[in-house]
């Protein structure tokens, strides 16, 4: 391990992301919850975008709003997308099943879509409004971002149907919607945890074990979990 370079690590390691999809993720970042573990099993992910989506999916809007099952229900290739029928917002959905499950996407519907006849200031300052009236639990001011962005919306071609749908989704969903920056810095680090598990698992779980210690809760739980995954890796723990 003498010559080892974080850097150098491919991310198309095929072991690695049968680990992964496997939920034998205890001690890879962001990973190790049984409620994460679960939802790896379901989707399998393959590559960085798709465990970015089971980070963000395990937030509390998509999994209320019930958009984490269909998120899993249009990982099957032949599953058929429920599509909006308006290129817009069918490309801002593109790379997520076409499901809303970050934040970014609802800023981009806001410039996109909403507030694009405006100057760029105005736009900007729309969508910021509309980023933070949906993390806040002012129902007035929800209301009346709403109904100007379905206005806007409206004024851009779409239907008052489909509008009011949009926004909608957007409401149910988006207060706990985590943002695709964050996710894919932790899909990375979650990936590069895991190839280290995967490769070096004497290395990895001692490390683990030695710091699990200085956990302020459970720290002993937190060792038995791991020394029953050493041993599922092969590494004995004296």
């Amino acid at each position: 391990m003498s010559n080892f370079q974080i850097d150098q690590i491919k991310f198309d390691d095929a072991k690695t992301w049968d680990l992964i999809s496997s939920g034998f993720t205890k001690g890879c970042f962001q990973c190790e919850s049984r409620l994460v573990q679960h939802w790896l099993k379901l989707i399998k992910p393959r590559n960085l975008w798709q465990l970015s989506a089971v980070i963000a999916i395990v937030r509390p809007g998509p999994l209320q709003s019930g958009f984490a099952d269909e998120y899993v229900k249009y990982c099957d290739p032949n599953a058929k997308f429920e599509t909006f029928g308006h290129p817009i917002i069918d490309e801002v959905f593109d790379s997520t099943n076409h499901i809303l499950i970050y934040q970014e996407q609802i800023m981009l519907l806001g410039q996109r879509l909403a507030w694009s006849h405006l100057s760029e200031m105005e736009m900007l300052v729309k969508v910021d409004g509309l980023r933070k009236s949906i993390g806040k639990k002012d129902q007035a001011k929800l209301l009346l971002v709403g109904k100007d962005f379905v206005e806007g919306c409206i004024k851009n071609g779409l239907s008052e149907e489909l509008a009011n749908k949009l926004f909608e989704i957007i409401k149910n969903c988006g207060r706990y919607l985590f943002n695709s920056s964050h996710s894919m810095s932790y899909a990375r680090v979650g990936y590069l945890t895991a190839y280290m598990k995967c490769h070096y698992p004497l290395q990895t779980l001692a490390t683990y074990l030695t710091y699990a210690k200085f956990k302020k809760k459970d720290k002993w739980e937190e060792l038995q979990a791991l020394i029953k995954e050493a041993k599922i890796f092969g590494v004995e723990v004296k």
